[in-house]
């Protein structure tokens, strides 16, 4: 899997949501130290919990797969609680599966109509899939006791010019207040990037980026600043802010661009031919989890207009935000 799912949402739904759940337990182990399959399942949820929290940070995909594995079919029982069908769907958005997500936080909304993580994570499901007043349907049902979620649950959702303006500067309002702590500061910067990026506030969504990954490491955060900082034509500052978050595709994939921007392709020629490799595989498998930096790829660094359209074309199939939009315009396939 790919960081493909949207930026403001899918950065901290797993920090953000858990952190809470999965600090209370204490889950801090070492790799031999995992909990068992056999454990109890409010133990299992919570290491899964942890794990998703972990891979938002560090992109391990290994982390999804062994949260899954702890998950397991626990949400298939008629019974399951709010908490396991949460926890499930989250694991189901992280793969991408999307309908299944949405269909579990179905069940799981109507056991608990106000619980805050269900609302929360369905609102960035419904987001990733275009929906965008279903999505702020459910950020207007996320109570008062928690107003900054709202606030950035409804920002992310702001479909208007006016909208997206108005919804920056409550953002701006509750952040300069100083008054959300680490997790939720570090989703709303990220939210106010995004909503800046859209306005054309191009220095204000440099700052916002740069402000949430000063709160913690986050792989599609830094994404989203390397890619500001490409618009901004700063490719060297690209090139490093990228290798600044290690292997993680997404950003490899900006660092060759940034590469190549400046003319030095050659720099990192042994990463591009693996990578190109790496697509192969995965298109003779019909993998396209990673079809966003496939097109990206193919679009910015090995300039195939034919394989990009095609894994552009398949990325939209699933996601319908501003990037995949985008990239569609880019490769001929959507009026500007």
């Amino acid at each position: 899997m790919s960081f493909r799912s949207s930026l403001a949402w899918a950065l901290s739904l797993a920090s953000l949501l858990f952190a809470p759940l999965t600090h209370a337990h204490s889950f801090h182990h070492h790799a031999e130290e995992h909990t068992s399959h056999e454990a109890p399942l409010p133990e299992r949820l919570a290491e899964a919990q942890a794990l998703l929290a972990g891979y938002q940070k560090s992109g391990d995909e290994s982390a999804v797969a062994r949260a899954a594995a702890l998950v397991g079919d626990a949400a298939d029982a008629p019974d399951a609680d709010t908490l396991t069908l949460t926890t499930a769907a989250a694991v189901a958005q992280a793969t991408h599966r999307f309908d299944q997500a949405l269909d579990l936080l179905d069940r799981a909304i109507s056991r608990a109509p106000r619980d805050t993580q269900a609302r929360l994570l369905r609102a960035a499901v419904r987001r990733v899939r275009g929906d965008l007043a279903g999505s702020a349907e459910d950020c207007r049902a996320i109570g008062h006791h928690g107003l900054e979620l709202r606030i950035g649950c409804l920002g992310a959702a702001a479909q208007t010019g006016d909208d997206k303006r108005r919804a920056y500067d409550a953002l701006i309002a509750v952040l300069d207040a100083g008054v959300a702590k680490t997790p939720t500061a570090q989703w709303l910067h990220s939210v106010a990037g995004d909503l800046a990026t859209s306005l054309g506030y191009e220095a204000e969504a440099i700052a916002q980026y740069e402000a949430a990954l000063s709160k913690g490491e986050n792989g599609q955060v830094r994404a989203a600043l390397v890619d500001r900082l490409l618009d901004a034509g700063r490719f060297e500052d690209a090139l490093d802010t990228a290798g600044e978050g290690g292997e993680q595709l997404a950003l490899a994939v900006r660092r060759y661009i940034a590469a190549e921007r400046l003319g030095q392709l050659s720099r990192v020629k042994a990463e591009v031919d693996l990578t190109r490799h790496q697509f192969e595989d995965l298109a003779a498998a019909g993998d396209y989890e990673h079809a966003r930096e496939m097109a990206r790829f193919y679009l910015d660094v090995d300039f195939n207009l034919a394989l990009a359209a095609r894994f552009a074309r398949l990325n939209f199939a699933d996601q319908r935000e501003a990037e995949d939009l985008a990239l569609m315009q880019r490769t001929g396939q959507l009026a500007n």
